[in-house]
């Protein structure tokens, strides 16, 4: 079956994005239309799809996982949602995709590594069985 065409995506887009602009009408800034946010997600899909044709093969093990995790002397938990986890072969990778108008910048990069850290010790005790280290890290969409 193989991944989804641009095309097919953004005819998914299309769909979605007319249900959601009848029921709210007004669903971007002002600067903003909808040919211009359609074009921003053409661009953004695309990159995303040039990425993902260049990776080695993998196994898509979760979408969107919600995670909790419980830190000592907090009085409630932390949730969080990944965006994607997938098994490597030497590796299991937690994946956050970010969208930005720029390249991050190293300091930009260092604001997320407490995000990543929070993520990779709430999956770890879910993938101890596939015996593979696990990583974290985020994807930059930039915004076209």
């Amino acid at each position: 079956q193989g991944a989804p065409s641009p095309e097919a995506l953004l005819a998914e887009y299309d769909r979605h994005w007319r249900e959601e602009e009848e029921k709210v009408p007004s669903l971007y800034a002002v600067a903003d239309t909808s040919d211009s946010l359609r074009g921003m997600a053409a661009g953004l899909l695309t990159h995303f799809l040039e990425r993902e044709q260049a990776r080695p093969p993998r196994t898509v093990l979760a979408v969107e996982e919600p995670l909790e995790l419980q830190i000592p002397g907090l009085p409630v938990p932390i949730a969080a949602r990944v965006d994607l986890v997938v098994e490597e072969d030497e590796v299991v990778r937690l994946i956050d995709y970010k969208t930005a108008k720029a390249v991050f910048t190293a300091e930009k990069a260092a604001e997320y590594a407490p995000q990543m850290t929070l993520y990779t010790e709430a999956f770890a005790p879910l993938i101890q069985d596939l015996g593979k280290p696990l990583s974290a890290t985020f994807v930059v969409l930039r915004k076209l």
